[in-house]
């Protein structure tokens, strides 16, 4: 059987339609974080960025670039290990931002290196609730490294919620303590 003109065109139509099904579209215009805004990194205003800013020299503390053994320096620019939260918020206050730049810049450099960045939370809550906080606040750190040019196959998530506290007592500043994103190298 030969096919015809009038055969061409449904073909035609039903392979269009068929490839523009498998295209995807966007629920939103992707659009370039800027970390220094301090109200640019919420979890959920956070797009995926398909080509990551990288820190330029000028962006980075004056000791940088990092030497390979920079993170076991105990007193050296990645010490800081440690991002606190504020009571029942998965956002990064804009004071943790450098500590952020220099372990982004230390990963983008090393891109061999990983991290597991650790969620934790107070004890206040049930025990879901923090889970999922405690998740929320360590994807809040992994978007703000991301949005600093950190590759997302260098970075694990794990939330512990309130089950390993900094801190064993049950008041204002034991809990300021225990609500915090720990980075593990």
């Amino acid at each position: 059987m030969t096919m015809t003109r009038k055969h061409y065109l449904p073909l035609l139509a039903v392979l269009l339609l068929g490839l523009s099904a498998c295209a995807t579209v966007p629920d939103r215009e992707e659009e370039r974080i800027d970390p220094d805004d301090p109200d640019a990194v919420e979890v959920d205003d956070v797009a995926e960025v398909d080509e990551p800013r990288v820190i330029r020299a000028e962006d980075c503390p004056p000791d940088c670039p990092f030497e390979r053994d920079a993170i076991e320096q105990e007193d050296g620019l990645l010490a800081d290990r440690v991002i606190y939260f504020e009571f029942d918020s998965s956002r990064v206050q804009s004071e943790y931002r450098d500590v952020l730049r220099r372990h982004a810049e230390y990963l983008t450099r090393y891109s061999d290196v990983d991290i597991r960045l650790e969620g934790h939370t107070d004890e206040r809550g049930s025990r879901e609730y923090n889970i999922g906080l405690g998740e929320r606040r360590a994807e809040s750190v992994k978007d703000m490294l991301r949005a600093y040019g950190v590759s997302r196959d260098q970075m694990e998530t794990v939330s512990y919620g309130e089950e390993i506290p900094a801190v064993d007592e049950s008041n204002e500043e034991a809990w300021a303590q225990n609500r915090r994103v720990e980075i593990r190298y």
